[in-house]
């Protein structure tokens, strides 16, 4: 027999021939589909992992804003303890040096508020991704199912005929679809990171709105919108 190798990103594909007559058209057909199939599996590896990398990279950015919130909240709530914003003679009552800080500590949470708001920009992105990969791969068929993976069935049917040889060829078979299944969890933990940071997103915004509509009390010393 001839062992037949071809390198491959996603992995080797090894099964040997008989070297008894030629390959068939149809035979050879469904060995490059196999290839092709190969070749399909890797690109979806890489973009799911990119999408879940993709999403970690945002999770990290909103980490970022809800760290810069907690000051801003510590902030908060020291002002309140040193200004009383219901004195309605509070512009000449409080003292200069705090009319400063709390201008800048507003004009702060504005540019917060600001930035959570165009982060919806990233998150826009990622949603459409997400939209599309659950869509193609996770709602409907899958484009290649390793429950119902048919392309070599000919070749087994008609394995007498045919140049290949089955065993070696269902032991590549098997090993591609553990491969291809591992492929799909990858699908499965990328839905739940995004998912996670969604959930994550709606939280921060929230919190960040609470924080502005609290610090819209600052209006009072100014008498304007800020």
């Amino acid at each position: 027999m001839k062992t037949i190798y071809i390198h491959h990103p996603l992995r080797d594909i090894t099964y040997k021939s008989k070297k008894e007559r030629y390959f068939m058209d149809s035979e050879r057909q469904a060995l490059l589909d196999y290839r092709t199939a190969h070749d399909n599996t890797w690109r979806m590896k890489l973009r799911f992992e990119k999408a879940r990398g993709e999403v970690f990279l945002a999770q990290n950015q909103l980490h970022d804003i809800d760290y810069e919130r907690e000051e801003l909240e510590e902030m908060w709530g020291y002002y309140l303890k040193q200004v009383d914003l219901t004195d309605v003679d509070i512009i000449h009552n409080i003292e200069i040096r705090f009319q400063v800080e709390l201008r800048d500590f507003y004009l702060q949470v504005r540019k917060l508020h600001q930035r959570i708001i165009k982060f919806y920009d990233n998150v826009a992105v990622l949603d459409s991704e997400y939209t599309d990969l659950t869509n193609t791969y996770f709602k409907s068929s899958k484009p290649i199912d390793p429950l119902n993976f048919s392309i070599l069935d000919d070749i087994f049917k008609f394995h007498e005929d045919r140049e290949t040889d089955i065993k070696s060829l269902d032991k590549d078979l098997q090993e591609f679809l553990q491969t291809l299944t591992a492929v799909y969890a990858l699908l499965d933990d990328y839905i739940q990171s995004y998912n996670t940071f969604y959930q994550h997103y709606s939280t921060s915004l929230q919190n960040v709105e609470q924080l502005m509509k609290a610090t819209q009390k600052l209006n009072s010393i100014w008498g304007d919108e800020g």
